[in-house]
């Protein structure tokens, strides 16, 4: 393009090109810093990659539906990119923390199951509250986070534990992911005592 060429559409092109690449960007950084802090956290490479498999899943059935519906990145639905990485990636990690201490893939039938589906659910609420709005962006921006989480969550509750169901222990020599940061907490909830008078 000529550097003398200027006016509103020369202006509006390089925000919509700067805007798209910087979200990509940000994608690629939130990303990053995500798998180096739960590399911190479980400390097992294999641990970080299962972590982050519902998000990967869950952006690839993003990207079909939003194909199929024709619905393209734009400048206000493209910062889901970040969103739903640092959101979806959060899913993974409980059910795995859970599975580290219990040995039980059956997590959906458990609290931390019913709790990363009410997280889900309330997330999915809020952000699709957004596609009430008039304005295209803002209800596409709905749209889309709405469809991201509810992707990674599915994701999360059902293909995770399923892949963890292959390293349920058969003998002592087995492998746990995220075994050496689990906490050897009860499986249940202890009673309570009653308070005292």
């Amino acid at each position: 393009m000529d550097k003398n060429v200027t006016g509103t559409p020369v202006q509006l092109f390089h925000y919509t090109y700067l805007l798209k690449t910087s979200y990509e960007e940000a994608a690629r950084y939130s990303l990053l810093a995500i798998t180096l802090l739960v590399f911190i956290h479980f400390r097992s490479p294999l641990s970080v990659a299962l972590a982050l498999l519902p998000v990967g899943i869950g952006f690839l059935w993003l990207g079909g539906l939003m194909g199929f519906y024709k619905i393209p990145l734009n400048p206000a639905n493209i910062m889901t990119l970040p969103l739903v990485i640092g959101i979806g990636v959060t899913n993974g990690i409980h059910i795995l923390n859970r599975f580290a201490e219990e040995q039980t893939p059956s997590i959906l039938a458990r609290s931390t199951g019913k709790a990363v589906l009410v997280s889900g659910l309330t997330a999915i609420a809020g952000f699709g509250s957004l596609i009430l709005a008039q304005h295209r962006g803002i209800k596409s921006l709905g749209y889309v986070m709405s469809v991201g989480l509810a992707t990674c969550m599915i994701a999360a509750l059902t293909f995770l534990p399923a892949i963890l169901s292959l390293f349920v222990p058969k003998g002592p020599e087995t492998e746990r992911p995220g075994a050496d940061n689990a906490q050897s907490t009860p499986s249940r909830e202890e009673p309570r005592s009653k308070p005292q008078v």
